[in-house]
């Protein structure tokens, strides 16, 4: 083991350069050898257990169980309530739908949905296009040129407004 890093690297590179591949591994053994020894602080992986262990604790048993009990309880409540008042709907005079006017209307609002969904891809299909071509024209020398003088002269008229507008403030 040397003391200079570099004679140990100089040596691996040596060896590899003249195809010994004994001397090599011990060369690069040293060089590795000589490196300090990297190790956690200590105590880090009680830490890191110590923070688990927090973490896959179950929650305390208080308010937030006893809130879940009371709102299952109310549903199941008044799902009962409501069961028990489904004979009573006979007697109110609604037009309920049939199954087929159900369908129906399900249909139309899927179709709805799709003829929405079909213009907003036509949308997106034309604005594809036109990035299309902006990034076609963008790829050529002379598009490129053009765009970094534009934006050159841009960055060039900010940097004096901003100039002009504080020795205004001065003045």
């Amino acid at each position: 083991m040397s003391p200079n890093p570099h004679t140990d690297i100089e040596r691996w590179l040596a060896a590899e350069a003249t195809g010994d591949d004994l001397a090599a591994e011990a060369a690069f053994g040293a060089l590795f050898h000589a490196l300090p020894q990297v190790a956690p602080s200590p105590g880090f992986g009680e830490r890191v257990l110590m923070e688990l262990r927090e973490r896959e604790r179950e929650p305390e048993s208080g308010r937030v169980p006893w809130l879940w009990k009371a709102a299952v309880a109310a549903a199941v409540a008044l799902a009962g309530l409501a069961a028990g008042f489904l004979p009573l709907l006979r007697r109110i005079p609604v037009d309920v739908p049939s199954p087929a006017e159900v369908v129906s209307a399900a249909a139309r609002g899927f179709a709805w949905l799709a003829g929405w969904l079909g213009a907003g891809l036509d949308v997106w299909e034309t604005l594809a296009r036109l990035g299309g071509a902006i990034g076609t024209a963008a790829a050529t020398p002379q598009i490129a040129t053009a765009m970094m003088g534009s934006a050159l002269i841009s960055a060039l008229a900010l940097y004096t407004l901003h100039h002009l507008l504080v020795y205004e403030r001065r003045v």
